[in-house]
């Protein structure tokens, strides 16, 4: 009891009561353990084969240490059993000795310890780079969906509403063409035929909600054609494929082999559109027409933009959308600038870093 009051209170209060950016929480046994997608997941196998590596080394040096220092004191007549019995070299020494491969190891790790600080150096500027370049991905594909969301907002605020609202089509109140003039904001009850009839005149066959579909759909499949002639590294199948066994389907699952970056291909493909009719995302005809086009399928995405701002100035002039000016500046506006942020996230990959800043850091770190 009481607890929905304060909530209220909280919910109307004029003052500062939650931080806007989350409190960081330095949990470091949470990270730890966290595994997937991290650098030690990425990292681990080369980690373990320097490591062996390293050791095969330090077996071999210890090896030829022992056999040089043998030699000499048999040479030089000294007691070999005796210096057998008292040979140490623990693990985390370099003994000092005359043994050429001694001091060649030992000259490779004062040249490694200058390395070892320019590599640290350079790396945290790559570390950096790094970042930049997936905060300037995250925020590009965020601007995507904001302009897409910002479009289907202003679609769906803009379409002509009927005059009865909650009579017609729930709490949207949607136009629709069997009002006979609503779409114009006419009375519905008056006019039409001499027998009292409403028949809805020819220009008024489509209606206020069929734009709205038709729009957010047109949206839908650009934004999904867009990612799908995008080539990214797992598409968004891979780590089902390896956690799971394969894409969970209704009956099936695909090989645990199969190369998820072929999705985007595979629907962009004409059995892929095929398929995206049968699921009513395409009408067989704009299936046909997207082909007629002649266009790579990389460009179906900027097609189906096309038919989107299209449909809405279609929809003012059949008086779905209200027509005004503004309206339609801020549609324009919002179509160009989800293109532009389309070419954005090509731009990005394509020039990530140059070729020799990558191959100067793989000589560094190896």
């Amino acid at each position: 009891p009481g607890q929905f009051e304060k909530l209220t209170r909280w919910a109307i209060s004029t003052s500062s009561n939650r931080p806007v950016v989350a409190e960081y929480d330095p949990d470091g046994l949470w990270l730890w353990t966290r595994w997937d997608g991290t650098i030690r997941q990425m990292t681990f196998q080369n980690v373990i084969i320097s490591l062996l590596w390293a050791l095969v080394v330090d077996l071999y040096a210890y090896y030829h240490y022992t056999v040089y220092v043998i030699a000499t004191a048999a040479v030089n007549g000294g007691d070999v059993t005796s210096l057998i019995n008292n040979l140490t070299w623990t693990s985390f020494e370099i003994p000092h000795s005359k043994d050429p491969i001694i001091d060649t190891l030992g000259a490779i790790n004062g040249l490694w310890e200058y390395q070892l600080s320019l590599t640290i150096f350079t790396l945290s500027f790559f570390v950096n780079h790094a970042y930049t370049q997936w905060r300037m991905t995250y925020f590009a594909t965020r601007a995507i969906q904001g302009r897409i969301n910002g479009l289907c907002m202003l679609i769906s605020t803009g379409a002509k509403r009927s005059a009865g609202y909650g009579d017609v089509d729930g709490t949207t109140g949607y136009a629709r063409a069997d009002e006979g003039n609503a779409l114009h904001g006419e009375d519905t009850n008056g006019g039409g035929g001499g027998d009292g009839s409403t028949a809805a005149p020819t220009q008024n066959k489509r209606d206020a909600r069929k734009l709205v579909d038709d729009v957010a759909r047109y949206l839908r499949m650009s934004h999904t054609f867009f990612w799908a002639s995008t080539p990214t590294h797992s598409d968004g199948f891979g780590d089902t494929c390896v956690t799971e066994g394969g894409i969970i389907g209704d009956d099936d699952l695909l090989h645990r082999n199969f190369d998820a970056s072929q999705f985007g291909p595979m629907l962009l493909s004409d059995e892929g559109l095929d398929m995206l009719v049968d699921y009513e995302q395409l009408s067989q005809r704009e299936k046909e027409a997207l082909v007629a086009t002649g266009l790579p399928p990389s460009q179906y995405s900027y097609v189906m933009l096309e038919w989107a701002g299209i449909r809405c100035i279609d929809g003012m002039e059949r008086g779905e959308l209200r027509g005004t000016q503004a309206m339609e500046d801020n549609i324009l506006r919002l179509l160009n600038e989800l293109r532009a942020e389309y070419f954005n996230i090509g731009d990005y990959n394509a020039g990530r870093m140059p070729m020799a800043y990558v191959q100067v850091m793989e000589v560094f770190v190896d």
